[in-house]
């Protein structure tokens, strides 16, 4: 018998986990259950800082293009594997210059952005454009649009020396 299990006196066994289980389904709903849409309240304004404003902190609606377009450059610069309680979060693409592409990957890793882009429960599509410009740098440009609208958005991440990150929204348009 494991250190995490106890024994009772008719003999059944049960572990921490059973106990977690068996108490959690005997817990009562105090609240409704929330509805969709779900709010995500709002975001901090931020790509690689805090953005201040008279000393103040930044902070959008998480549903503008803006919102999103920061949160997906944070993604893009987000090394899978280092944010703790997601560790399956991030694709950076600045490692992609820090180790030679070939011409012919470029197109693999559109589709590899694409796929962690639309990891987002605020975008329902994306198009994704890379392009693998002189002097080490790379464009990454991104026509998403958000779920239940028809608003798109495009914008750009570009990386340079395989370290600078830097995103700009180009367009955002209601399609309706």
């Amino acid at each position: 018998m494991g250190v995490n299990a106890r024994r009772f006196p008719n003999g059944d066994v049960m572990t921490v986990l059973d106990d977690i289980a068996a108490q959690t389904s005997e817990l009562v709903r105090l609240v409704d259950t929330p509805a969709d849409p779900l709010g995500y309240g709002t975001d901090l304004s931020c790509v690689t800082d805090i953005d201040f404003v008279a000393g103040d902190f930044v902070t959008l609606d998480a549903f503008l293009p803006l919102a999103v377009m920061q949160a997906t450059a944070r993604r893009l610069s987000t090394q899978r594997g280092t944010l703790l309680d997601d560790l399956e979060y991030g694709f950076d693409i600045r490692g992609l210059l820090n180790r030679g592409i070939p011409v012919s990957d470029i197109p693999l890793f559109a589709s590899q952005i694409r796929s962690e882009v639309l990891k987002d429960d605020r975008l329902d599509d994306a198009t994704v454009t890379v392009v693998q410009g002189p002097a080490n740098t790379l464009s990454v440009k991104i026509l998403a649009t958000l779920v239940n609208s028809r608003n798109s958005f495009t914008f750009t991440l570009a990386v340079v020396d395989g370290d600078t990150l830097s995103a700009a929204l180009l367009s955002s348009e209601s399609n309706q």
